[in-house]
């Protein structure tokens, strides 16, 4: 199991079936108040489209309600910048990679000054997600 930061965000490999990791994922991000705007199985649209057989890949967009009312005060516009994206790939029966993107940093533009402050509660609100993650 490790984790570290890529330039797209939290990454960690975790040792459970798909499944597993996908079921702890979510209830990860409940406990810690984010909240699931959609769950979206893209193996089975890549399948669909590329007619063959894929590796499992789940990905969950999220926010964190109260940060997103927040920042939406300050800044209308930042709307796009605030939902998470969190991937599962399947990797073998008993490794799963999670990678979860960072909102308001990603982009690497200048944040509104007064955005900082939530970006960086998010940040460590995501983070606490996935040390979570076992």
């Amino acid at each position: 199991m490790s984790t570290n930061t890529k330039l797209f965000g939290l990454h960690r490999l975790i040792n459970q079936h798909f499944d597993d990791a996908v079921e702890q994922t979510r209830m990860v991000l409940q406990a810690g108040g984010f909240e699931i705007l959609a769950d979206i199985n893209l193996t089975k649209v890549l399948e669909k489209k590329a007619q063959e057989h894929i590796r499992r890949h789940r990905i969950f967009v999220v926010c964190y309600p109260e940060l997103a009312d927040r920042a939406l005060t300050i800044a209308p516009l930042s709307g796009a910048l605030l939902l998470c994206n969190v991937a599962l790939s399947h990797l073998d029966d008993m490794q799963v990679e999670v990678t979860i993107t960072v909102p308001l940093t990603e982009l690497g533009a200048p944040l509104e000054p007064h955005l900082k402050p939530i970006a960086d509660e998010l940040s460590s609100r995501l983070e606490h997600v996935i040390f979570a993650l076992k």
